[in-house]
């Protein structure tokens, strides 16, 4: 399994998208245990145009993952929830492209579960797969979508990313 980590976005990225979409008055994210043991868990997202929408129980979309405890990631069931928000995002189509479903989070994960049955550590992720500190085409996309104006030439990752997160903070829904 042969991946590029820079071709994925985070779901942190994504559930901006959804919660701004003019579309929707009251856009809400909610999600639901649907199995847990003391191996596992299984967690079901929904995504909601408004409390309409929520209270005749139609979704737009949905999504579930399952973790199991004592993996490469310590906090599974945190881990689990994100990751059924991201496939319900992914599922509503929230980046416009649907060839790009898995959330960077979840290639993290297989990557990880790949690595440590190779009994490898997991790769530093400061830099990008060509060793390069450019910033991915992703996030130069995503700055695009979020409005970003100037040339984006050169931009590094930490650049790319500061621009993102002071996007999110100074367009941040307050409710």
């Amino acid at each position: 399994m042969t991946f590029n980590l820079d071709n994925y976005v985070e779901v942190k990225d994504r559930i901006p998208l959804f919660l701004k979409d003019d579309r929707f008055e009251d856009p809400r994210i909610t999600t639901q245990v649907i199995h847990q043991d003391a191996d596992s868990i299984t967690i079901m997202a929904f995504l909601w145009r408004d409390s309409i929408d929520q209270a005749a129980n139609t979704p737009l979309a949905t999504g579930i993952a399952r973790e199991k405890d004592g993996g490469y990631i310590d906090k599974y069931v945190e881990n689990c929830e994100t990751s059924a928000i991201g496939r319900a995002l992914a599922n509503y189509d929230i980046l416009g492209d649907s060839s790009e479903r898995p959330s960077r989070e979840e290639m993290v994960s297989a990557q990880s579960m790949k690595q440590s049955k190779a009994n490898k550590p997991a790769p530093a992720q400061t830099f990008n797969s060509s060793g390069s500190n450019e910033a991915s085409q992703k996030q130069v996309d995503y700055m695009i979508k979020l409005g970003y104006e100037g040339s984006t030439e050169g931009i590094t990752k930490a650049e790319a990313s500061e621009y993102i997160t002071k996007y999110k903070q100074d367009n941040s829904i307050r409710r």
